[in-house]
């Protein structure tokens, strides 16, 4: 029987669905048959190879390298899709901040709504939370990204607005719309997807 993808992703927390598609995708690239023998003669350490070896410990590469490495399945599976050439840039650790989150960072509240956008107010349930100041005949990166999400209906995650825009323009248009208290905005993908979340008003700043 063949041995399904990790996905040790906590199905509790929040996590775009993109995201586990994306994870789903590497964890059966990264067990191609075909890259077995590079795996173990070129990205295993000798002394590695030479513990593997000696223990019972048996299945795919993904598991092998997770007993060599003391890691995680998932952590496994994005360290060698790094070493692969499988992720793009910036996209380990994106990754990363869902398997491996920070103990510190605390859980968002339960808020069963979704935000909406209108005549410059953008709204959480009954709570105005960002309020614009309108210009005649042009529009701010801000009011562009919520008129994007407002368009979309609010799903959680979007094509950038700004598709002609390189990645620091889009880094610095999700920057000025974290000053909504309640949600956060996230770039992705180089910048070529935005993302949202409900997060607790009193917590740490957003991380774009």
């Amino acid at each position: 029987m063949t041995a399904q993808p990790p996905t040790c992703l906590d199905e509790t927390r929040h996590v775009p669905t993109f995201i586990r598609e994306r994870f789903t995708d590497l964890a059966q690239k990264v067990r191609y048959r075909e890259l077995r023998t590079r795996i173990w003669t070129r990205l295993l350490k000798e002394d590695e190879r030479q513990r593997v070896m000696q223990s019972d410990v048996q299945g795919s590469m993904v598991q092998i390298w997770s007993w060599a490495k003391n890691v995680s399945l998932d952590r496994a599976v994005i360290d060698l899709a790094r070493k692969l050439g499988f992720l793009l840039l910036d996209e380990d650790q994106q990754l990363l901040e869902y398997i491996e989150p920070q103990e510190q960072v605390a859980a968002a509240p339960a808020v069963d709504t979704r935000p909406s956008y209108r005549n410059g107010e953008l709204w959480l349930g009954e709570n105005l939370i960002c309020e614009l100041r309108r210009r005649a005949g042009s529009k701010t990166k801000k009011e562009i990204l919520f008129e994007a999400f407002e368009d979309a209906g609010w799903p959680e995650v979007i094509a950038s607005p700004f598709r002609k825009k390189d990645q620091a323009y889009v880094y610095k248009a999700v920057q000025d719309a974290n000053d909504a208290v309640g949600l956060c905005f996230h770039s992705a993908c180089s910048g070529t997807k935005i993302w949202w979340e409900i997060v607790d008003p009193n917590g740490t700043d957003c991380a774009p």
